[in-house]
């Protein structure tokens, strides 16, 4: 905590909690209660990054044309419940770049790579929201591997590129507005109710997924599957094909 006779101070500050300033990010994230918002100062952090406190928010800061200052060289790892995570860069290459378990948790304006964007994910009891993100993994973009209670899965407005898939305990998933690029492994896999409004998918020039075009699936094509419904209007090819 950065402090003089009483008075805080931002000087060499890398994160606030209002208008409390304190020397690292770990030191404000132990601080954290339920209804703080912590804000990281510009800074590239190398090392895992793990955000655990229920009902905080965590923004990076970013400059006046909005692009991210903050970037974390490591794993983000979000688990507990009712938190959002803003304005952040991750970088991963050889593992997953953020993990998630819990409910209503938002992830907004994140730049994520790895190579696995999204891996081991959970929605436990409540909404997990990607919003206006750029996900990339060399193997999956975002893989969700299940859930408990009610818990859907939500994206918007985003970009995704790799293996995307949502296990059966998800209770519902919504797309919006995503595009998913063309990378090592072009396939959407679904286990339960989906709605995909207004996206835009590759276009094929192999026939095949692992090289040009997009392959979306139910399960794995077997039992039990019967009675999902996946539902899509609006979406188009990279070639602007509907």
């Amino acid at each position: 905590l950065v402090n003089n006779n009483g008075t805080y101070s931002l000087v060499n500050a890398q994160a606030t909690i209002g208008n409390v300033g304190y020397a690292t990010l770990a030191e404000a994230l132990a601080a954290a209660q339920a209804g703080d918002v912590v804000t990281i100062f510009a800074t590239t952090i190398n090392g895992n990054l793990v955000i655990n406190k229920s009902g905080i928010t965590v923004v990076g800061e970013t400059d006046a044309n909005g692009n991210n200052l903050v970037t974390v060289n490591g794993k983000v790892s979000i688990s507990g419940s009712n938190i959002t995570v803003k304005n952040i860069n991750v970088t991963n290459a050889g593992s997953d770049a953020m993990t998630i378990s819990g409910g209503n948790i938002l992830v907004e304006n994140c730049n994520i790579t790895g190579y696995n964007g999204l891996r081991s994910c959970y929605a436990n009891n409540g909404d997990v929201t990607i919003k206006n993100c750029v996900v990339t993994g060399t193997v999956y973009g975002v893989h969700f591997d299940a859930g408990e209670g009610d818990g859907d899965v939500i994206i918007e407005n985003s970009t995704i590129t790799g293996w995307t898939s949502f296990g059966a305990a998800v209770e519902n998933v919504t797309i919006t507005g995503t595009t998913f690029t063309d990378g090592n492994y072009n396939l959407v896999r679904f286990y339960q109710n989906a709605t995909v409004t207004n996206c835009i998918f590759p276009t094929a020039n192999a026939g095949n997924h692992t090289s040009g075009g997009m392959r979306i699936d139910v399960g794995n094509g077997g039992a039990g599957m019967a009675g999902v419904t996946i539902s899509f209007t609006g979406c188009t090819t990279a070639d602007g094909e509907s």
